[in-house]
């Protein structure tokens, strides 16, 4: 799994997962670079028998992404679908998660945070923004500060309602 200038991010869920593996990293409707929203569910009624039945898949986010052409020597690749941050793709990024200054990252802890929101993850925001920023300053690593914050973000959450967490 690739992190930096143009490479994949990954694609799929593996055992022992973070929540933000799941939810934003390897997320196919969630763009690795920005991590906005970039595909939308969509639900479509399927045709056939005497039962009406409902098939959902992803389509794109028309307010963010955008489809551009390109010369290409099979024809067919040349049409993609970009991100307005400006990659092809959800598993592509511009950028080494070593190598990004403080203001970038709060932009980027602002853009999870409300993709999280979306996707209804059940988290405390500002506890998950302070744990962040703190493990940013001290480690300097954007995957794996956002990867702490986004557990004690939940853990801190699930306490608050006194509950127990479990592993999912």
């Amino acid at each position: 799994m690739g992190h930096m200038n143009g490479t994949q991010t990954g694609g799929g869920r593996k055992n022992g997962s973070t929540a933000y593996e799941d939810h934003i990293l390897d997320s196919k409707d969630v763009c690795s670079n920005c991590f906005e929203i970039i595909r939308v569910d969509r639900v479509d009624p399927v045709r056939g028998g005497m039962t009406r039945e409902l098939d959902s898949h992803l389509e794109r986010d028309r307010r963010r992404t955008s489809v551009e052409y390109a010369p290409h020597e099979i024809p067919s690749r040349s049409k993609g679908v970009f991100c307005n941050c400006g990659c092809e793709g959800a598993h592509e990024r511009l950028w080494d998660p070593t190598d990004v200054d403080r203001e970038q990252f709060r932009t980027l802890l602002k853009s999870a945070l409300q993709t999280l929101e979306h996707k209804d993850v059940t988290l405390r925001r500002k506890e998950t923004a302070m744990y962040a920023l703190s493990h940013f300053d001290d480690h300097g690593d954007v995957d794996k500060a956002l990867s702490a914050a986004l557990e004690a973000g939940i853990v801190a959450a699930v306490a608050s309602r006194g509950e127990r967490p479990t592993a999912d």
